[in-house]
């Protein structure tokens, strides 16, 4: 869905400070205007700005003028803030109103912002040619009176279009561009009973840019191409919301003033018309070069940076490639670096079970080793009684020996039996056969002991 344009409407004036500012010479304009000059030299850049000998406008020998509307009739105030007291208390009576119900009873209404201020501005080649009368000598009070004269009328055709009434009317010498702020209101005075508002409608404006376009086209002077599509297409929106023949408020109250200014001058502003076309033909020239010279040095810029950023662009494709081959071969060493990987832990798993395997076996030998320990302590017994049985026989051998030699001759008194000898004999030689064994399986046990 597209979004319709923002409409452009004048602002109700609100402030006493908005009042004051509309009078040349009152404080708050003073202040505003030093403050405006603080900020253009602050937050802007002056460009040079050349005009033609006999074109330099200066209409501050011309005294500002203040008016305020009483019964249909202008009446003058010399004094600023006399002019912004006078005002003030008129729009106090302009804040409350009264409209009718459905059912025809009054009901009281209350508006803070009874004024709105607009914008009156001369055109160009009458403020020259009012600059120029200054410089001729022309009584400075006589320029400003033709001045309230034309802005005057600019004021009955903005009342006439919009149905709101005039309040006061101000003349504004201290710029390049004289101008006026006048005052309108729709309510009516609340005396003795409040008043129902006028029914006027909405100031339709299209801003001070379109209004200067139209004035240069309807003088024949050269527009930029950029300035008359911009005013193109600010009057085409302001005719999709009003019609196709729709005028906007600001430039039908532009043009009654350019038309009151040619019939009060006739033939006399038609050099300062012709000096203004041709000074701003020179200028919208210069302006149109200088745009050429600077796109020109915009499209070298583009193409210095265009070329940069080819060669930027190159330099990164190159880098890229070579981080492309460099995560190649990063991706061929992880892939090899995971193989290594891989066979290690094949190689831990076979290592853990010879481990266990080990481990299995050595418990099996300290088993036997135990076993063997057992039987050796075992057999070192048996050797030793063997031992001792053999000391023991070879012992009584000698005692029998000893004996059989003496060979008593004379019978003894009863002997118990005396083994033979055959039998003793028989008796040492299976001790000693068993010794021997007990020595053999010893010497055995010794060598198959493991060295744990």
């Amino acid at each position: 869905m597209k979004r319709r344009p923002k409409r452009r409407q004048a602002r109700p004036i609100a402030r006493k400070k908005q009042i004051g500012h509309s009078a040349q010479g009152h404080p708050d304009h003073a202040k505003d205007a030093a403050e405006y000059e603080y900020l253009k030299h602050v937050h802007t850049v002056r460009l040079p700005w050349e005009r033609p000998d006999g074109l330099e406008v200066d209409l501050s020998a011309i005294p500002p003028r203040n008016y305020v509307f009483e019964g249909g009739e202008m009446i003058e105030i010399s004094d600023p803030i006399e002019y912004a007291t006078r005002v003030q208390q008129k729009a106090s009576k302009l804040t409350t109103y009264r409209l009718m119900r459905d059912d025809d009873t009054p009901r009281i209404e209350h508006t803070s912002k009874p004024l709105l201020k607009v914008l009156l501005t001369l055109p160009p080649w009458f403020s020259l040619y009012l600059s120029d009368r200054v410089k001729l000598g022309d009584d400075p009070r006589a320029l400003s009176n033709l001045m309230v004269q034309v802005l005057a009328v600019g004021l009955d055709e903005a009342a006439r279009l919009t149905g709101y009434r005039k309040v006061s009317l101000t003349s504004h010498t201290d710029t390049r561009s004289g101008h006026g702020e006048p005052n309108l209101t729709r309510y009516l005075p609340a005396d003795p009973d409040p008043q129902p508002p006028c029914a006027g409608t909405v100031l339709g404006l299209v801003g001070l840019h379109a209004v200067g376009v139209d004035r240069q086209i309807r003088v024949g002077a050269n527009v930029a191409p950029a300035s008359l599509a911009h005013y193109e297409s600010n009057l085409a929106k302001y005719r999709d919301r009003h019609g196709e023949t729709a005028l906007p408020t600001d430039i039908a109250v532009a043009r009654a003033i350019d038309d009151r200014v040619d019939r009060l001058l006739k033939d006399d502003i038609t050099p300062y018309k012709r000096a203004y076309v041709r000074w701003h033909g020179e200028q919208t020239q210069r302006a149109m070069e200088n745009t050429m010279v600077h796109q020109r040095d915009r499209a070298d810029r583009l193409a210095s940076e265009n070329a940069a950023l080819s060669q930027s662009l190159l330099e990164a494709k190159k880098e890229r490639d070579a981080a492309h081959e460099a995560s190649k071969r990063l991706s061929e060493h992880l892939a090899e670096a995971a193989d290594r990987a891989d066979a290690a832990v094949r190689i831990a798993d076979s290592l853990a079970r010879e481990l266990h395997q080990s481990r299995t076996e050595v418990g099996s030998l300290r088993e036997e080793n135990k076993r063997i320990q057992v039987e050796r302590d075992l057999a070192e017994k048996m050797a030793e009684k063997a031992t001792q049985a053999q000391l023991a026989a070879e012992a009584e051998a000698k005692d029998l020996r000893a004996q059989l030699a003496r060979a008593p001759s004379e019978e003894s008194p009863a002997q118990p039996p005396v083994p033979s000898l055959d039998d003793l004999l028989g008796s040492l030689d299976t001790s000693e056969a068993r010794a021997q064994e007990a020595l053999r399986k010893r010497a055995d046990a010794k060598k198959h002991r493991p060295d744990v």
